[in-house]
């Protein structure tokens, strides 16, 4: 009885924690980065590497984690997952509507991968990968249009400043997925990635040259990269570079900026309007 009090247990607070509806218990350093409490960690946590400056949460999304909410309340890891696979059934993915963000090449205006400027998305054809755990295969793409305008493209991608649509795309096979997080532990989206993928209809233009773009009002309003530093090092660094041409810095967002406060950059001076 006392063990299924502690699955039960184990589960609420899992499943509270992924929704961001409970945190764990710890606190910030004045470096900005998180600690558990003595009550908080247990023996799993000290396999996780711990915060840096450059990536102050690795302790904090570990205690979201279904592996450390088991060790919480000293149940069985599988225990715990089959406890949530009945509380929340499964469903399957897949249909025609899901969407992606592909580049159009400067050159052959064909619509490419932004990743590696290379792979051709051509409307009715399909492409074929499977998809594997841990990134090592299958084509990704985001449930909802937003979601995909608001994703993060790799660091190195080759067609990241180049002029982009969403496609939306008919997902189809095995699939992964992928939680997505901002740079404050919280989940914002899903990526996934499919096995088989037919691009279906072209749909928004999200061409600009060289600016930010108008619409912007802070970074998490902003229709083309809100996406976390990365999201946001894709739009500030075409700003700096291109309009301004200050290359004092590449690839990289100063720790003060917010990407859900507004007026946060302290590279942005003027009005956004």
């Amino acid at each position: 009885m006392a063990k299924a009090k502690g699955v039960e247990e184990a589960l609420a607070t899992y499943i509270a924690r992924r929704d961001r509806q409970d945190h764990p218990d710890g606190k910030f350093d004045n470096a900005g980065r998180w600690y558990p409490s003595a009550t908080e960690r247990r023996e799993c946590c000290d396999e996780v590497r711990g915060p840096s400056r450059a990536y102050p949460y690795s302790f904090l999304k570990h205690c979201r984690s279904l592996r450390h909410c088991a060790k919480l309340y000293g149940v069985g890891e599988g225990e715990l997952r089959a406890a949530l696979r009945q509380a929340e059934p499964a469903w399957r993915e897949g249909g025609d509507s899901y969407y992606k963000i592909v580049a159009i090449h400067p050159d052959t205006g064909k619509l490419v991968s932004v990743f590696d400027g290379e792979t051709e998305y051509q409307i009715g054809v399909t492409l074929n990968g499977k998809a594997r755990q841990g990134h090592e295969g299958g084509y990704y793409c985001y449930k909802t249009k937003e979601a995909a305008i608001r994703a993060a493209f790799p660091k190195g991608s080759v067609g990241k400043l180049w002029a982009k649509k969403v496609l939306r795309i008919q997902a189809e096979g095995q699939y992964v997925t992928y939680p997505q997080f901002d740079d404050w532990g919280r989940q914002v989206d899903r990526k996934l990635a499919f096995s088989h993928i037919t691009p279906v209809e072209v749909l928004d233009d999200l061409s600009y040259a060289g600016e930010v773009p108008p619409q912007v009002n802070t970074c998490f309003n902003c229709m083309f990269y809100a996406g976390g530093s990365q999201g946001c090092s894709n739009c500030c660094n075409r700003y700096m570079v291109e309009a301004l041409g200050d290359l004092s810095y590449a690839d990289e967002v100063p720790v003060s900026c917010d990407p859900f406060a507004e007026n946060s950059c302290p590279y942005w001076s003027k009005p956004k309007s």
